[in-house]
């Protein structure tokens, strides 16, 4: 697999939920890929957009246009868009396109109920069956299915996500009874006492989603280890940034 980078974790948020925007990431200045998945129908599919029940309609804020759709047929709704599903594209293809070539960090969308355990199964065995273990990450805020796929699969690079003050504060909770070490936080939460704490766990520490250099680079000199950004000329500067330290 391709490295890019000696310094902290470029993530292109996002673009694995499309093949054109795949396609550019696996040629960027990035180190994983965000990929969005849905279990849906048996299958295991990549979307950023909420799906309407059973109906082939996908929701979303507007705010998202242009960076994780290739929906061209949209119907505006106050800050929402709609969209007709067509072809849904599967995560086995986005696995194949990047074997060998970037890592993905695979966030997991959605509640299941009493089906998470099979699905965290199933998608343990899909990464070994391809051969994408080690360039995968898994990501995400339903904690439950994070657990299941830990339960499957301990060697798994597991992050979870953490969104809001409620969630920080049961994280914090958890960590009483379970040694998590990784975990994708919302900049929004970031305060340097939470993170000299969480880094003295041995906390790796990715943070979502970064599009200013200059706050990028004050994310990192608190500790963070990984940036997400919408931007792929914003991360190939930071990884330029690291490298002029290195070498100065």
């Amino acid at each position: 697999m391709a490295s890019t980078s000696n310094g902290p974790v470029r993530i292109a948020h996002g673009f694995g939920n499309s093949q054109r925007r795949l396609s550019r990431a696996l040629i960027g200045p990035v180190d994983l890929i965000e990929t969005d998945v849905w279990f849906q129908d048996g299958k295991m599919t990549v979307r950023h957009e909420r799906k309407l029940g059973p109906l082939p309609i996908l929701i979303d804020e507007k705010s998202s246009l242009g960076l994780k759709s290739e929906h061209r047929l949209r119907l505006p709704l106050w800050r929402w868009y709609v969209a007709l599903q067509r072809n849904p594209l599967a995560l086995q293809e986005v696995l194949a396109k990047a074997k060998d070539k970037r890592g993905l960090l695979l966030d997991l969308k959605g509640k299941y109920g009493d089906r998470e355990e099979a699905l965290a199964q199933a998608l343990a065995e899909m990464l070994e069956r391809m051969g994408m273990e080690e360039q995968a990450t898994i990501c995400g805020q339903n904690w439950s299915l994070l657990g299941h796929l830990r339960a499957a699969a301990p060697h798994l690079k597991v992050h979870y996500s953490i969104g809001s003050a409620d969630q920080l504060e049961a994280f914090q909770a958890m960590l009483e009874d379970d040694p998590i070490r990784r975990i994708c936080l919302n900049q929004s939460l970031i305060e340097e006492p939470l993170i000299e704490r969480l880094k003295g766990l041995g906390m790796t520490i990715y943070t979502w989603t970064v599009d200013d250099l200059w706050r990028a680079h004050e994310l990192l000199e608190l500790g963070i280890d990984g940036i997400t950004s919408n931007s792929l000329e914003m991360l190939g500067l930071l990884g330029e940034g690291q490298r002029r330290q290195r070498q100065g």
